[in-house]
Order: structure tokens, then sequence, then C-alpha cells
């Protein structure tokens, strides 16, 4: 069964109308009224340093401020805003100076709305830095002033004094530190490559940064590449004398090598028992007893331990003068008639090399001459008579023999 209802009459129905539609638009205007008064209840006045950031080098700084519906600001380093003035709102301020003191640092702002009502203050916090770190160091580990691998990966030893417990450091084989990048200080770096490969001085520089962005003046260290080894060795005894006597068994070394810092010498050539010393040019060394061929090595490394081959020089120490002397004048003839008293002379005698030959037997004005087996045109001196030649040897090693002599009768 289906109900009728019957409308109000047309009069009341348009008043029904627009009672609902007063209502409705009230209610609208209610709610968009409650939630802009939360809104503004529920909002806060902030305030951020350098959009936020913890650390700072510099005392002057930018505040961001959001607040709403205010009219006037105060801003302090202090709480008590003892040396504040109100100011016109703005959401920016820029150069604002903090404390100029390394440490943490707070700034305060308070509000005023249109009624001059105080609002709830508003603070933010960062820490002023403007000391870089100090005494940077780096140090390159490596044994001596030079290495002499082109591969070779080194250690580093990087430090600097930071009231930071991190802060960082850029490490470069260039003063620039072109493509370079921080990273958190460790104080050994592992493994670092030095630059180019060919031989010469290579340096590594350091350079620090704390969080707050300050960075140390650079430092660096460095050391040689030096893949090429000392060149020219060479050790000589007695500046090149082949011999000497066994009196004289002390000899002077000369010593060479281009480029060399260390030396080693020995009479083996495993230089057993021998160590490295700084290389001189002159040396004195004590040859070992007997005679015969006494040879002596020696070996040059550079600072980088680049070592030469084994170079080598003898001597022979002789005590024997020489032996199975001779001499015969004119043949063995028992009188010249020479007018000017040229006589030959034949002479003998075993391991000489060098001879003196005179009239006198003290060998007065005497002088060493090379070894010789004849000489043709020796002068006899003074008025006719008895004459004696007298001649004496002498070896490579310097030993001297014996004067012995032969004779003549001078007739003219």
């Amino acid at each position: 069964m289906i109900k009728r209802i019957t409308l109000p009459h047309p009069v009341l129905r348009n008043k029904l109308l627009l009672s609902s539609i007063f209502l409705f638009s009230f209610l609208s205007i209610f709610t968009d009224s409650q939630a802009q008064f939360n809104f503004k209840k529920d909002s806060t006045s902030r305030v951020t340093i350098n959009k936020g950031s913890h650390y700072t080098r510099t005392p002057f700084v930018t505040l961001q401020i959001a607040a709403f519906d205010i009219k006037e600001m105060q801003i302090s380093n202090r709480q008590d805003f003892i040396d504040a003035h109100w100011i016109a709102y703005q959401p920016t301020v820029y150069g604002w100076k903090l404390i100029p003191e390394d440490g943490d640092q707070k700034v305060y702002v308070r509000f005023k709305d249109v009624k001059a009502n105080m609002m709830t203050m508003a603070t933010a916090d960062i820490h002023l830095d403007m000391t870089p770190p100090k005494n940077p160091k780096i140090k390159i580990d490596v044994e001596g002033e030079a290495i002499k691998d082109s591969t070779q990966l080194v250690k580093l030893f990087v430090s600097a004094e930071e009231a930071q417990k991190r802060y960082y450091v850029m490490v470069s084989n260039h003063r620039s530190f072109y493509r370079q990048r921080w990273q958190l200080v460790t104080p050994e770096i592992e493994d670092w490559q030095l630059g180019s490969k060919l031989d010469g001085v290579k340096i590594v520089f350091a350079k620090f940064r704390d969080r707050s962005g300050n960075i140390s003046e650079v430092v660096s260290d460095k050391v040689i590449l030096d893949t090429q080894g000392p060149v020219r060795p060479s050790i000589t005894i007695n500046n090149g004398q082949p011999a000497l006597t066994k009196q004289a068994a002390e000899v002077q070394l000369t010593l060479t090598a281009g480029g060399a810092t260390e030396m080693i010498i020995s009479d083996t050539d495993n230089f057993e028992g021998k160590e490295w010393q700084p290389i001189k040019k002159y040396l004195k060394w004590t040859l070992s007893e007997g005679d015969g061929e006494k040879r002596l090595y020696a070996r040059f490394r550079d600072n980088a331990k680049n070592e030469t081959e084994i170079v080598s020089a003898s001597i022979d120490i002789d005590s024997t003068p020489p032996s199975d002397m001779m001499i015969t004048v004119n043949g063995g003839d028992q009188t010249s008639r020479h007018i000017n008293g040229v006589v030959e002379l034949v002479i003998k005698a075993k391991d000489a090399k060098y001879m003196m030959i005179s009239n006198n037997e003290n060998f007065r004005g005497g002088r060493w001459l090379p070894y010789q087996e004849l000489v043709t045109d020796w002068h006899l001196v003074g008025e006719n008579g008895k004459k004696s030649v007298f001649i004496k040897f002498k070896d490579d090693a310097g030993n001297q023999s014996e004067a012995i002599s032969d004779e003549i009768v001078l007739i003219r």
C-alpha cells in the first residue's frame, strides 16, 4: 500500500529551502573558522641557522625564521635579550654575527603579534670553529731517502692537531690536488702510488679540513725514485802501481762511482764479514801477508740501494830483488884504446825493470833508467888506467839489488 505524502504549501516550501541554505552556509563558515583557528593554534615559530648546518667557520651567518601572524621580533645571542631591539618581522636575516669565539653557539628569537601579544621563543644551535687543524704532517714511510722500484706502493703517515675527533685529509701527488677527494683521517694511508714512473724527486702533498670547513696549510714530503744504479765504478791500488815490497804492504785505494753513496770493500768477491760504509774517494788498506798477487774487490750502491757490478784491482807483493845479474865491458876485453873513453856494456838481470849505472861505487849523481841489455856509448872518466863500471837494478815493487861491476884498462 502506497502512502501519499502531502507536500507543504508552496510558500512554506520556499521558507524551508531558505532555512536549509542558511543553516548549511553557517555550518560551512563555522567549520572553516574552526579549521583556521586550529591551524594557528598548532603552528609554531621556528629559526634555523645556515639552513640547518651544524658547523660554521665564520661568525657571520644567515637566519631563516618562520612565524605566523607576527609583527615584530627580537634576535639575540643571549637568552635575556639584554642587547636586543624590536624589529619588523622578516623571514630571512643575513649577516647575523655570532659571539666570535670557537664553540657551541645559540641564537634566540622571540615575537609579538599585531596585538602586541608576546609569542613563544624560538632557538637554534650551531658550532662555530674558526681555527683550522694545526701542525699538519705527512711522512712517506720508506727506508732512507730513495726507492728503486717505480711500481712500489708506499705507506703515508698523516696527522694534525684538531679539537674534533672527526676531521678530513686530502692527499695528492700535485699541489693543485686536482680530482682528489676529502677522506676521514686515519693515521696511516696504505698503498699510495707515487706519480710518474720516471726517475726523480716524488712529492706527496696533504692538507687537512675540520667539520666546519677550515683548511690547514699544505704540507709535503718527498722521496727520490732512482731505478738506475751508480755508474762507472772503479777501484785502483796505489794509483795503479803494479807491485810493491812487503815492507810497504799498506796501500791507498782510490774508489769512484757516479751517484754512489755507499761502498763495500773486501779481499774476497763474496764480501763475507764486510759491511757497507759511506763512500770515500781515498781509503787506506792493509794487504794480507805473503808475496804474490793481492786482489781487492769493491761494490757501490746509492740511496735507493741500487748496486753496481763488482769491480776489482790487483797489485803484486814482491820482496825479492832482481837476481842473476851481470855486466860486461867491451865483451870482456882487458883494455880499451878509445880516444874518448867510450865503451860498450852488456847487461843481464832477472825481474829487473830499472837500472842505475855509474863510474862511482856510491852512484853519486846516478839516475834510474829503464832496464836494457845493451849500452853502446858509456863514457869512462878520468886519466888512463884501471876503470870500473858499477850497476844495480830495481824491480816494479821497488826492490833494489846489490851493486855489481866490471873492469877495463883505459889506454889512450
